[in-house]
């Protein structure tokens, strides 16, 4: 892969290295039947309660990433790949890539700390579990924390001006991420607290699949200028027991997009700590994090 198509797909992620909802829990007013009388502060709220209700999953997932002609090319290069997925709020996630002949890569996290497992190198890469080497692991430059959220099929809220907030109508030709789905109702507009300029916009509806709850199903950080430099898509909507989670979730950024398609989901396992821990096995070596090229 070219270094132009890397810094692409770092490109379509790198945003959410910036997110990391540190607000307090609120006790806001529910959501109304009817979304267009919703208040800012009421899907604020469902917000933080969709993250305290979907705390780890287990999952089967199709990962599509597809990258734009670059100039010269008639077609975009893309690729697909399988992974076993588990995931635990707040910042444990553990990725592994599924062969014929066995798991051929894993990424895990337990928030601290980072281990890469590469069997064709008969190595175990360790280290700190930092934007950085979250990166060179698994291509999404994140903190271990916004990983875990997007796994968990999480709106990924940054710190925000909540006094600031609004909402809008939906517009008519809104869509969700071209799927038949019920596309947003209401826009809930909120600056953020950390980038100047920034405006976090998060679209609301109550989607085929989900039981009627009012649930996100866009997501979008729109710099000073206008433009959307991050979006998300969540859609797909099916319950699994008492909850609902969006088995497919769209990520576009410019030049470069992503699909990740849920199967075999089960929410709020009870997962052990060693699950995102790596022993060592017999013949293998341990090699520090540092000493791994990247990918």
């Amino acid at each position: 892969m070219s270094g132009s198509k890397v810094a692409a797909l770092l490109a379509l992620v790198a945003a959410v290295g910036l997110f990391g909802c540190a607000r307090m829990a609120r006790r806001a007013a529910p959501v109304p039947p009817s979304l267009g009388a919703a208040s800012a502060d009421s899907l604020l709220g469902r917000i933080e309660d969709r993250a305290e209700e979907i705390r780890s999953l287990r999952a089967v997932a199709k990962v599509r990433i597809q990258f734009e002609p670059e100039p010269g090319e008639d077609e975009g290069e893309s690729f697909s790949t399988t992974q076993a997925v588990l995931a635990a709020a707040p910042a444990s996630f553990r990725l592994d890539s599924l062969s014929p002949f066995g798991v051929s890569y894993a990424a895990v996290s337990d928030g601290q700390s980072l281990a890469v497992l590469t069997p064709e190198e008969g190595t175990i890469y360790r280290g700190r579990a930092t934007p950085r080497s979250v990166s060179s692991a698994t291509g999404v430059e994140a903190s271990p924390a916004d990983v875990a959220r997007l796994l968990l099929g999480q709106v990924p809220m940054p710190r925000v001006q909540d006094r600031l907030a609004w909402v809008s109508a939906a517009p008519g030709n809104a869509s969700v991420g071209g799927t038949r789905e019920v596309p947003p109702q209401v826009y809930l507009h909120v600056p953020s607290a950390d980038v100047a300029g920034e405006t976090i916009v998060v679209g609301f509806s109550r989607p085929a699949g989900g039981n009627g709850e009012a649930l996100p199903v866009v997501f979008e950080r729109i710099d000073a200028q206008g433009d959307v430099r991050f979006r998300a898509d969540f859609a797909e909507h099916r319950a699994f027991g008492e909850h609902v989670v969006p088995t497919r979730i769209d990520v576009k950024a410019p030049r470069s997009g992503a699909t990740l398609t849920y199967r075999d989901v089960e929410l709020n396992p009870e997962l052990e700590p060693r699950s995102f821990h790596l022993a060592t096995p017999p013949g293998m070596r341990d090699l520090p994090l540092e000493a791994r090229a990247d990918p």
